[in-house]
């Protein structure tokens, strides 16, 4: 339902959802000269985003996300958004041609838009219990107007690898890799 009180307009959860069940959700209220807004995604076809990614690299499963973003009077936005994407796969090019696949159990995505930076953290867990890791943070960064060029960033990576077959693919001068790599 949608509700125009003075200086107000507000609506409850607005849903559509696929025939295939994903659903896309979202509320918003508006006072004064902020806007507060609602979304939540579930189970929306990562092939959505096929048109903005390479095409050799293929995306399958789906992803779950939400968030709540302010939009202020200052013209800032902030928030937190969060993403999980379940057990799915991920397919690529090798240097031979032959496409490869990658399992994975779960991805997360967390980012935190706010006043003094802009904060992303990732985490992918693969099948076979390796996993990559991230953090990344841009210091007095604003979404709306974000300058790459100039930004500095702050990264952190960690990573635990067992498995050395897609390195062994994509590099045929090394042979029979083994063992474990963990960064931090």
């Amino acid at each position: 339902a949608l509700s125009l009180v003075r200086d107000s307009i507000s609506s409850e959860a607005l849903c559509l959802e696929s025939a295939q069940k994903a659903e896309i959700c979202s509320a918003f209220q508006q006072r004064d000269e902020s806007w507060d807004i609602r979304l939540d995604l579930a189970r929306i076809p990562l092939g959505m985003a096929q048109q903005w990614i390479p095409a050799e690299l293929q995306l399958n499963g789906v992803v779950n996300a939400g968030g709540e973003l302010t939009y202020g009077p200052d013209g800032r936005l902030l928030g937190k958004l969060q993403a999980e994407f379940p057990a799915a796969a991920v397919t690529y090019p090798l240097q031979q041609g032959k496409p490869e696949r990658c399992d994975y159990r779960l991805g997360e995505l967390a980012m935190a838009l706010e006043p003094a930076r802009i904060t992303v953290i990732t985490r992918l867990e693969l099948e076979n219990g390796d996993y990559l890791e991230g953090e990344l943070i841009m210091p007095q960064a604003d979404i709306l107007q974000l300058d790459i060029e100039r930004q500095p960033i702050q990264a952190k990576l960690g990573s635990q690898v067992r498995n050395w077959t897609a390195i062994d693919a994509m590099i045929p001068q090394i042979e029979s890799l083994n063992g474990e790599l963990n960064l931090d």
